[in-house]
C-alpha cells in the first residue's frame, strides 16, 4: 500500500510542471473560469478573474475576456454593484465589445448591452510617432508606439497610398518591445521622386479605432527622392536599386546559353541515331506485318 501511494506521488509530482504550465496560459485559466461560472462556482470565478487581471503578459482581447468573465460571475451571483464597474471599465476600453459566451443567459446578455449603449468616456490612448526623413530613395520605415493606453489596443494599422493611387492600402503592423513597424513599398521608376501618404491608427479586439496619426482627409506626407540617373526606370518597390549593369547584362545573354545548350542536345541526339548499329535480320528475313480492317 505505501509502495502505490509513493509511485502515485511521484506520478502527480512528474505531471506538476505540465499542469502548472497549462494553468499560466490566459486561454487555459479563462476556460477554467467559464467552467466555475458554469457550475455556479462564482467565488472560485471571482477569485480566479483577479488573479488573471492582475498579470502583465495579457494582451488586449485577453484582459477584455477576463473583464468579460469576472462581470459575468458578479451577474450570474446577481450582485449588480461589483458587476457594473467591471463593465463600465471593459466598454470604455473598448466600446463595441462582443460577449464571447454564445450560450450567456439573457440576463447576462442584456447587463452587457445596456453597458454598450450607455458605454462610459473611452479611456485615453494615445501614439507617438515621428515622420522619417529620407534622404535618399528607400522604402521608408514607418515606427510608432503607444504612448498611453497600450494595454487596450490589439491591433495598430498603417493606411498608405503612393503616386495616383485613388484609395488607401492597409498594413497591419508588427509591434516588438512596444513599437510598431512596417515599411511603406515604393511604385514607379527610380530615377523619379515618390510621393507617400500616410496615417496611422490603433484598434481595439472589436477593430474599434482607439486612437490615430493623421486621417484619411488629412494625411501625413513624405516624399521619396529619386534615385541615381542612368538607372534602368523599372518600377523598384524596395527601393533598391540594381548594381551597376548587373542585371542588365544578366537579362541579355541568357538566350545565349538557351541556344548553346539547344544546339548540343540535338548534336548528340543526332549523332546517336547516325552511329547506332541496325538491327539483325533473322534466317527468315524480314517479314512486313499488314493490318487487315
Amino acid at each position: 500500500m505505501r509502495l502505490h501511494a509513493l509511485l502515485l506521488c511521484a506520478s502527480l509530482g512528474a505531471f506538476a510542471p505540465s499542469i502548472a504550465a497549462a494553468q499560466a496560459n490566459p486561454q487555459v485559466v479563462l476556460a477554467q473560469i467559464r467552467e466555475h461560472i458554469l457550475y455556479a462556482r462564482y467565488d472560485e470565478a471571482v477569485a480566479e478573474a483577479h488573479a488573471l487581471l492582475e498579470r502583465e503578459d495579457l494582451d488586449a482581447a485577453q484582459r477584455n475576456e477576463g473583464l468579460e468573465v469576472l462581470a459575468t460571475a458578479h451577474l450570474a451571483n446577481r450582485d449588480m454593484d461589483q458587476a457594473n464597474p467591471i463593465l463600465r471599465r471593459l466598454y470604455a476600453r473598448d466600446p463595441r465589445h462582443r460577449v464571447a459566451d454564445a450560450d450567456a443567459s439573457p440576463m447576462v446578455q442584456g447587463a452587457f448591452q445596456r453597458a454598450r449603449e450607455n458605454a462610459p468616456a473611452q479611456i485615453d490612448v494615445r501614439l507617438s510617432h515621428e515622420p522619417p526623413v529620407l534622404d535618399r530613395r528607400e522604402s521608408p520605415r514607418i515606427e510608432v508606439s503607444v504612448a498611453e493606453g497600450d494595454d487596450a489596443v490589439e491591433e495598430i494599422h498603417l493606411h498608405y497610398r503612393t503616386g495616383e493611387a485613388p484609395r488607401f492600402a492597409r498594413l497591419v503592423l508588427t509591434v516588438e518591445g512596444g513599437v510598431g513597424h512596417g515599411r511603406i513599398p515604393l511604385v514607379g521608376p527610380t530615377n523619379q521622386a515618390q510621393q507617400i501618404e500616410y496615417f496611422i491608427t490603433a484598434h481595439a479586439p472589436s477593430g474599434y479605432q482607439l486612437a490615430g496619426v493623421g486621417s484619411e482627409g488629412r494625411p501625413l506626407e513624405l516624399t521619396a527622392p529619386a534615385g541615381p540617373v542612368g538607372g534602368t526606370g523599372d518600377p523598384d518597390p524596395l527601393g533598391e536599386g540594381p548594381g551597376d549593369g548587373e542585371v542588365e547584362e544578366g537579362g541579355s545573354l541568357w538566350w545565349v546559353g538557351l541556344l548553346v545548350g539547344i544546339v548540343v542536345v540535338g548534336g548528340a541526339l543526332g549523332a546517336y541515331f547516325a552511329l547506332r548499329p541496325q538491327a539483325p535480320e533473322g534466317s527468315l528475313g524480314q517479314v512486313g506485318l499488314e493490318l487487315r480492317h
